[in-house]
């Protein structure tokens, strides 16, 4: 797993500066990713104000960067539903910190790819708006 490079920000300036796309593009590892999703689904009170503020933030980030067409809808939404759906799993007071440790599957492997095949993702459609997985969950 890649070091967080942004630990030694409290979670409170960390979401600040991806909400407000001050942090540098460089830095905003997979890692950091996912913690940002974590702190938002946690501070938002609602998966839908979640994906509101993640979508926005993560444009502002591939815009100040000069990348706006690596944004994802998809991708966004589907890994947010994942973290949602782990965090639900876990007791309310739980930090970032026990969160990835508990989840490292989040950033040492693509969970995605149980749902969506790389053609699936790939497709311009699912890069502007949120599509439905092609895969079913398989059985545990």
């Amino acid at each position: 797993m890649k070091p967080d490079e942004d630990a030694e920000l409290s979670d409170r300036e960390f979401l600040a500066q991806v909400e407000e796309g001050t942090i540098a593009a460089e830095r905003f590892s997979h890692i950091a990713h996912v913690r940002a999703a974590f702190l938002l689904l946690r501070d938002s009170g609602s998966f839908a104000t979640a994906i509101d503020r993640m979508s926005r933030a993560l444009k502002r980030i591939a815009e100040g960067a000069g990348v706006p067409e690596k944004y994802h809808e998809t991708i966004t939404v589907a890994f947010l539903a994942l973290v949602h759906e782990r965090m639900a799993n876990a007791p309310a007071e739980e930090d970032w910190p026990t969160f990835i440790a508990r989840n490292r599957d989040l950033v040492l492997s693509n969970p995605l790819a149980e749902y969506y095949s790389r053609d699936q993702l790939e497709d311009p459609l699912a890069r502007r708006v949120f599509v439905l997985p092609a895969r079913c969950r398989s059985a545990a």
